[in-house]
C-alpha cells in the first residue's frame, strides 16, 4: 500500500477513470515507455480489462477519497477526469475538480506546488439532457416529471465543462455537442478536434487459405449482431465456400452466436479471448464489421473494433452513426445505414471483395496513435506544444481555438 501511495505521489500525470478498459492499459505502457510519469487510478474494470497487464503498471482500481486524497497530497501537473457529458461519471467528476480547485486555491500562496491542469478527452455525442430524461424515467417509472432533474444534470455537466483548462475532441460530433452544452463563455480556450484514428499495429500471423471477415466486440442487438449473422448467412448462399467468419466477444447474446456458429464449419468463435488471440485474428482478417445500431440514447462514439479493424490493414463495414463515418467514407470504406437489408449489404460486400482494395487498405494511418497525440498535448506543460500525429515530431505551431 504505502508503495503504491508512493508512486501515486510521485506521479507528475494523472488519469482517474471511473470505469478502465484494456485499451487504457495499451496507452499507459506506451506513455511510461515514452518516459512520461503517469499514473492510472479508476473505480471499475470493463469486460475486457487484462488482469495481467494491470499488474505491470501504475494502475490501480482505488475509490474516490484516494484519488482525492492523491491529488492534495501529491503534486500532478496535470489530472485527466472522465469528459463531463458521461453522466454515469459526472458524480466522481465533480468530486475531482472539487478537489484541484480547492487544491490549488489553498497551495497557491506557498508557491511551494505548482498549479494543476484539469484536462480532458471527449467522444460522447448524446445529449446530456436526453441521457437524463431517460435515467429519470427509469427511475421512477415515469410517474414523476423529469424537468428538474434534467434541468440540474444539464447546469452539473456545464459546472464542469466550465472548469476544463484543456479538452480534446476526438470526433467532429463530440466537439458540436460541447459546443451546443457549454454557455455564453464557449468550450474552453484551449481544445482542439483530434480525430481518433490508430497507426498500425506490427503484429503479425498467418496468412489463411480464404479470404476472412471479422467480428469484435460485444454480442448485443446495439453492436448489430443479428443483422450481421443474417448478413453473414447471405454472403455464405450468394458466395458459398468463398470466405471464413470469425466471432470474437463477449455479451447478451452469447448464446445466439455459439449456437449460430457451431452449425457451420466456416465459422469460428471465441468468447472473450486474449489479446493475441484478438490481434492474431484481426491480422488475418481481410473485412471488419461494425453494424451499430443507434436508439433514442445512445449512439456509436468511435467504435473501438473499428479501429482496430484499421490498425491491421481490415476494410471497414460499417453503420452511419459512428464518429469515423465521414472518414471512412472518404477514405473508400463502406458506410451503410443502419437499417440496410441483410441481403442488400451482402451483395455490397461480395462486390468490394472483388475489387482492387482486396491486395492493399485504401486509406494511410498517422504514425502515432492521435489518442497518444492526444495525450502528449493534454499534458505537455504549454499548449503550443503539440504532436503532429502523421509524422510523429513533437512540433510548437498550434494555435488555440477561441
Amino acid at each position: 500500500m504505502s508503495e503504491i501511495v508512493g508512486k501515486v505521489r510521485g506521479s507528475r500525470q494523472l488519469a482517474v477513470y471511473s470505469v478502465a478498459r484494456a485499451e487504457h492499459l495499451e496507452r499507459l505502457a506506451l506513455r511510461n515507455e515514452n518516459g512520461n510519469s503517469q499514473v492510472l487510478l479508476y473505480g471499475s474494470e470493463y469486460y475486457d480489462w487484462d488482469s495481467a497487464k494491470q499488474k505491470e503498471l501504475p494502475a490501480y482500481r482505488k475509490g474516490l477519497a484516494f484519488a482525492v486524497f492523491a491529488i492534495i497530497l501529491g503534486d500532478p501537473r496535470s489530472v485527466e477526469i472522465n469528459e463531463p457529458a458521461n453522466l454515469p461519471a459526472l458524480p466522481r467528476a465533480i468530486a475531482l475538480v472539487s478537489a484541484i480547485r480547492t487544491s490549488n486555491y489553498l497551495l497557491a500562496w506557498s508557491g511551494s506546488r505548482s498549479r494543476t491542469r484539469i484536462v480532458c478527452y471527449a467522444l460522447e455525442n448524446v445529449h446530456p439532457r436526453s441521457s437524463a430524461l431517460r435515467k429519470w424515467n427509469a427511475l421512477t417509472g415515469g410517474k414523476l416529471p423529469p424537468g428538474p432533474f434534467a434541468w440540474l444534470v444539464l447546469r452539473l455537466v456545464r459546472l464542469v465543462l466550465s472548469q476544463i483548462d484543456r479538452i480534446a475532441f476526438g470526433s467532429p460530433e463530440s466537439m458540436e455537442l460541447y459546443g451546443a452544452i457549454a454557455t455564453r463563455r464557449g468550450l474552453p480556450r484551449q481544445h482542439r478536434l483530434i480525430l481518433e484514428l490508430p497507426n498500425d499495429c506490427n503484429c503479425s500471423a498467418d496468412t489463411p487459405e480464404k479470404p476472412q471477415m471479422i467480428f469484435v466486440g460485444q454480442f448485443s442487438e446495439r453492436k448489430g449482431l443479428p443483422i450481421l449473422l443474417e448478413t453473414w448467412e447471405q454472403i455464405r448462399l450468394k458466395a458459398p465456400g468463398q470466405f471464413k467468419y470469425v466471432l470474437i466477444g463477449i455479451g447478451s447474446l452469447e448464446k445466439q452466436a455459439t449456437l449460430w456458429a457451431e452449425d457451420r464449419s466456416d465459422v469460428s468463435i471465441y468468447v472473450d479471448p486474449a489479446r493475441s488471440v484478438i490481434h492474431r485474428e484481426l491480422r488475418r482478417s481481410k473485412v471488419l464489421y461494425l453494424l451499430s445500431q443507434s436508439t433514442d440514447h445512445w449512439q456509436e462514439q468511435i467504435g473501438l473494433p473499428i479501429s482496430e479493424g484499421l490498425a491491421h490493414d481490415c476494410f471497414i463495414v460499417a453503420t452511419s452513426g459512428t464518429g469515423l463515418a465521414s472518414w471512412l467514407r472518404l477514405n473508400h470504406q463502406l458506410v451503410v445505414p443502419e437499417d440496410i437489408a441483410p441481403a442488400d449489404l451482402a451483395d455490397q460486400v461480395i462486390n468490394k471483395m472483388t475489387a482492387e482494395w482486396v491486395g492493399e487498405p485504401l486509406y494511410s494511418l498517422p504514425n502515432m496513435h492521435s489518442r497518444e497525440a492526444a495525450n502528449e498535448w493534454l499534458h505537455a506543460p504549454h499548449s503550443n506544444s503539440t504532436t503532429n500525429i502523421f509524422d510523429g515530431k513533437v512540433e510548437a505551431s498550434f494555435e488555440e481555438k477561441s
